[in-house]
């Protein structure tokens, strides 16, 4: 019961307050790396505009598509900073599995007083 509390609050919290942010912030990292120079750290060499690249879900680190893909059929974590790279979904849904763990893990840390608790599943029309 607990477990679905969270998700529900998560999914709130991303609907509402994350998404638009989260949303922002990704546009920017596509157009800054649309003008920087960037370099594919497995193969050493400059990425051109025309090459097909792949961005990580968890980490946005971005790599030549075949070499990121040769590098995680032997290892499954980012070259650049080893976070674990879970095998390829949808990135919607990627995105927002991590941002549940990322809202489970501050909820865990900064539990709901009954109070804001009472507020979130009344405001979900959970209480009459």
């Amino acid at each position: 019961m607990f477990l679905l509390f969270v998700l529900t609050v998560a999914l709130a919290v991303v609907a509402t307050t994350c998404w638009p942010h989260l949303l922002n912030k990704w546009c920017q990292s596509l157009r800054r790396s649309c003008t920087e120079e960037v370099e594919c750290v497995v193969c050493l060499s400059k990425v051109s505009r025309s090459e097909k690249l792949r961005s990580l879900p968890t980490c946005r680190h971005t790599y030549h598509h075949s070499c990121i893909e040769n590098w995680l059929k032997v290892r499954p974590t980012c070259p650049l900073c080893r976070i674990h790279v879970p095998p390829r979904r949808n990135f919607l849904l990627t995105l927002l599995l991590y941002l549940v763990q990322r809202i489970g893990k501050w909820l865990q840390k900064y539990p709901l007083t009954s109070e804001i608790q009472s507020a979130v599943w009344e405001s979900l029309g959970y209480i009459s």
